[in-house]
């Protein structure tokens, strides 16, 4: 039966040693970006299942969603806690790096006029119906013969 000795050279070695790995990890790591109470942010859409997202492939849809404003921030975890009014079933608290600060569309380019596109009719069905006011290109796929494609 070997028996350890219970020296403090053992525990203080382990204690730098453990020291020195978490200065090197640190190294190049930033610190988390601080978010103050008020503050309007963007969520990840994949920390949240949005509602409207069954139907569409996941590449296409948004990466974001929001903006939606931050009611309490907890340092010590670096989590903050969104008002969440949209999507009462999600959880309220998430990390820093789930989220984006949210800046306006007019304060970085305020002279470029930015596109306003109409809302989408909804149907009876609950589908989308756009009008369109002109067809550019009429395209048969050669993969889906008696499909056709529209280019509008």
């Amino acid at each position: 039966m070997c028996v350890f000795p219970r020296s403090g050279t053992i525990v203080d070695r382990l204690l730098a040693a453990q020291a020195s790995q978490t200065a090197q990890f640190n190294k190049h790591r930033s610190p988390p970006p601080s978010f103050q109470v008020g503050h309007r942010v963007l969520l990840l859409s994949e920390a949240v299942r949005l509602p409207d997202n069954h139907d569409r492939p996941k590449k296409l849809s948004a990466w974001f969603c929001g903006p939606f404003t931050i009611l309490d921030v907890d340092p010590e975890r670096d989590n903050v806690k969104l008002d969440l009014a949209d999507l009462s079933k999600a959880h309220e608290w998430f990390h820093v790096d789930k989220i984006a600060l949210y800046h306006a569309p007019n304060e970085h380019f305020s002279t470029r006029e930015h596109d306003s596109f109409p809302a989408p009719e909804i149907d009876a069905f609950g589908d989308e119906q756009y009008e369109i006011d002109h067809i550019i290109q009429v395209v048969d796929p050669s993969a889906k013969p008696g499909s056709r494609w529209f280019l509008v």
